[in-house]
């Protein structure tokens, strides 16, 4: 049928809380178990992998657990990018990073060119649509990281001090979104990029650090002096940074601080 597809069987009860197959289809446990393992490595493949059946060797211990809290997504996108050729049957289809693809091609362009018979077309047509699509995503993926690094260094070059909001946020939005793709892009800013990336404080052990503080601080009406805290005394300063809305919300009114980790290295 025209909409037979997971997205059409399937219409609300009339509770309007539940999904019920449409009366017209029959339940196919074939059918119903490939959807789910393609959702499953879909996911796996975009967020990360978080469950326990899954997860690296690395993560079966508490420091490979720590190091990989809130960081759950950088296996799958460096696999998504680097890994070799595979085959799939979760999706089911065929598999390979798509920088590997990428480079594979551009090896094929030298070989030819170096036997006179340079010719891109011809390669591409060679190309099954997997690599094709692995090709498109990396060109759009390093297009993408050039102009972000285009635009981190035109604003790095405005002059602006600390009360400039919108000036600090570009900024700052601009150079976590180079340093995030440039970890995974393959490029002179790599390793610099991915050293920042896993320099960032752990933020359950971050979190916790911050309560232990706000029970070790017994100047708690201390005015402070400078920075994006002056004026307040220390235990409002100790209060924001240990409930996470609350520096959630601080940190964006202060962008001027959170670029200044980024400047560091």
């Amino acid at each position: 049928m025209k909409d037979d597809n997971y997205y059409n069987v399937f219409e609300k009860d009339k509770t309007g809380k539940r999904l019920v197959l449409k009366s017209k289809y029959k339940y196919n446990v074939k059918n119903a178990n490939d959807f789910e393992n393609r959702v499953h490595s879909i996911n796996h493949s975009l967020a990360g992998i978080y469950n326990k059946l899954d997860r690296s060797a690395f993560q079966k211990y508490a420091i490979g657990r720590a190091l990989f809290n809130f960081r759950k997504w950088m296996i799958p996108g460096f696999n998504r990018r680097f890994k070799e050729y595979y085959k799939n049957y979760e999706l089911p289809a065929e598999v390979e990073g798509y920088y590997r693809t990428s480079g594979k091609f551009i090896w094929e362009l030298i070989k030819d060119l170096k036997e006179g018979q340079f010719s891109i077309m011809k390669n591409w047509y060679s190309l099954k649509d997997f690599e094709k699509a692995n090709m498109r995503r990396s060109m759009s993926e390093v297009a993408i990281f050039l102009l972000a690094l285009a635009v981190m260094q035109a604003l790095s070059h405005i002059e602006g001090d600390d009360d400039d909001w919108a000036l600090n946020m570009a900024a700052y939005q601009s150079r976590r979104l180079v340093m995030e793709l440039g970890a995974m892009t393959p490029s002179p800013w790599l390793p610099g990029e991915a050293l920042k990336l896993l320099d960032s404080p752990i933020p359950s052990a971050n979190q916790i650090s911050e309560l232990m503080k706000l029970l070790t601080i017994w100047n708690w009406f201390d005015e402070i002096e400078s920075g994006k805290y002056e004026g307040m005394y220390k235990i409002q300063k100790q209060l924001i940074r240990s409930i996470p809305p609350m520096k959630a919300v601080h940190d964006v009114m202060h962008p001027a601080e959170k670029l200044k980790f980024y400047n560091k290295f």
